[in-house]
């Protein structure tokens, strides 16, 4: 007997997972894999760590908008892809989860363009007044999204919000007061603006991953 029908079928709560987890890093690596490649075919130079950074974050949240995306386009499927019970729960959450959807990408699309963006004495992929643009648009844009999507959250959610927010801020304090104390000591180089942008987002999404394992919502479904 095989030790697969000893120990009896796989849940169905673990073969979601293991297929979630797969498609994500299918989707995520052939999507990161096209991009640098269209973009080293353009000779922009990508030597730069902070713009290495800004783009990872920039396709991370793309990736996890145009799947929130997926799953409110077609909730059948999508409810066996994002961690809800069923697709009701994607029709009865949508109004949420369009607004959530919409500031995930739009921020994912505003690294990507500070990432290919020109400076004061370089060229890039999409000059300085085009990503300056762009980054104040989505700013309003996301910022006046985000005070609706709280009020159509229920109280879970603004809980995840409110602790996800005190954790990343804290997070960032702690990190960045010694980064900055041991730049100023000259014992390691201080960070780029880019860089310092890619990092506070990376840390605030770690930080509401973290609140949601804590609060159970990873736990699959």
């Amino acid at each position: 007997m095989s030790e697969f029908s000893a120990a009896g079928p796989v849940p169905a709560k673990t073969r979601k997972l293991v297929l979630q987890v797969a498609i994500g890093a299918i989707v995520g690596g052939a999507a990161s894999f096209g991009v640098l490649e269209a973009i080293e075919g353009t000779g922009f130079n990508l030597d730069d760590p902070s713009r290495v950074a800004a783009l990872g974050i920039g396709l991370v949240f793309v990736l996890m908008g145009t799947l929130v995306a997926f799953g409110l386009a077609l909730p059948g499927p999508g409810a066996r892809l994002l961690n809800v019970e069923d697709a009701d729960e994607l029709r009865e959450q949508r109004r949420p989860l369009v607004r959530s959807a919409a500031s995930i990408l739009l921020i994912g699309v505003m690294m990507i363009a500070l990432a290919l963006a020109g400076g004061p004495e370089s060229t890039g992929l999409i000059s300085r007044e085009a990503a300056a643009i762009a980054f104040a648009a989505i700013a309003v844009i996301t910022t006046l999204v985000s005070f609706g999507a709280h009020k159509d959250n229920d109280e879970l959610m603004r809980s995840i919000a409110r602790e996800g927010s005190a954790w990343g801020f804290y997070a960032s304090l702690a990190i960045f007061t010694t980064w900055g104390a041991l730049a100023h000591l000259g014992y390691v180089a201080w960070i780029t603006p880019l860089g310092m942008v890619s990092a506070l987002l990376a840390i605030m999404l770690a930080a509401i991953f973290i609140v949601c394992g804590v609060r159970g919502v990873l736990t699959p479904r």
